[in-house]
């Protein structure tokens, strides 16, 4: 869900006034309407449920930001990880959600505002939700020959090819990984062979992708978040379902108090 309450230019009170066009579903791009100061706040994707585990919710990240009319801004809106109902098998990872100046709709490039983790699918225990840190978490196992997630990195593959989420390295584009069902086949010389079946949740995507998870039974690693701006904060796993971007405007720019609508408080 993306929503905008914006102000648009009007023609009254000299050419010099807003009027707030009230809440509305926009595009993955936005041309920002009317110069001023914007409150952003981006939601991460909670992770799909696997093997008895519930997902690991998605980070919340908020910041305030001066735009200028006709700034071009990039949005992407995190998926909820794919539910497994199979037994053993891991949950997808949720998707990050961000919003980025400039640049193009799909590449690394531009100016990254705010990014929220997605959660880590669920495996079996030890879930990890969206992170409140540029990093990503292995919470549910770190596969020994892969470093542990790190600021822009995509998450690491996990043992049975649970996958990582996808980081601000891979470009726009933070998707949660695939959470999968290992196969252990032990092998007798006298009798029939043995299968044992283990989960493995997916990790979350964010500014630096969630691993999958390395170790058997265990959900995946939430995704790392960014932010910047002005009264920038963050909160772990908070967001339950699909991901969220919301855009407000707090300030408008060239207005005045004798303007229908508009206190000292609402100009710049």
């Amino acid at each position: 869900t993306i929503k905008v309450s914006a102000g648009t230019y009007t023609k009254s009170c000299n050419n010099k006034t807003y009027s707030t066009s009230g809440t509305t579903n926009v595009t993955n791009t936005w041309i920002v309407p009317a110069t001023g100061q914007y409150k952003i706040t981006v939601y991460g994707a909670q992770g799909g449920d696997g093997n008895g585990e519930t997902g690991g919710k998605g980070a919340k990240v908020w910041g305030t930001f001066d735009l200028t009319y006709g700034d071009t801004l990039y949005i992407t809106v995190g998926a909820k990880g794919t539910s497994k109902t199979e037994e053993y098998t891991g949950g997808n990872g949720g998707g990050g959600s961000a919003v980025k100046k400039g640049g193009t709709q799909n590449g690394k490039d531009g100016t990254l505002l705010l990014v929220a983790g997605g959660g880590g699918g669920g495996g079996g225990d030890n879930v990890s939700g969206g992170q409140a840190s540029n990093d990503g978490s292995s919470s549910g196992g770190l596969n020994p020959n892969v470093p542990a997630p790190t600021t822009t990195s995509d998450g690491a593959i996990g043992d049975g090819d649970s996958t990582g989420g996808k980081g601000w390295v891979s470009g726009f584009n933070f998707s949660g990984g695939t959470g999968v069902k290992r196969t252990k086949v032990t092998t007798h010389t006298c009798g029939s062979d043995t299968y044992e079946y283990f989960a493995h949740g997916g990790g979350g995507g964010g500014y630096s992708g969630g691993s999958g998870a390395w170790s058997n039974n265990k959900g995946g690693g939430g995704g790392g978040s960014y932010k910047s701006g002005t009264d920038s904060d963050w909160t772990a796993a908070e967001h339950a379902g699909a991901g969220k971007v919301e855009i407000t405007q707090i300030k408008y720019k060239n207005c005045n108090s004798s303007c229908t609508g508009f206190s000292d408080a609402d100009c710049q």
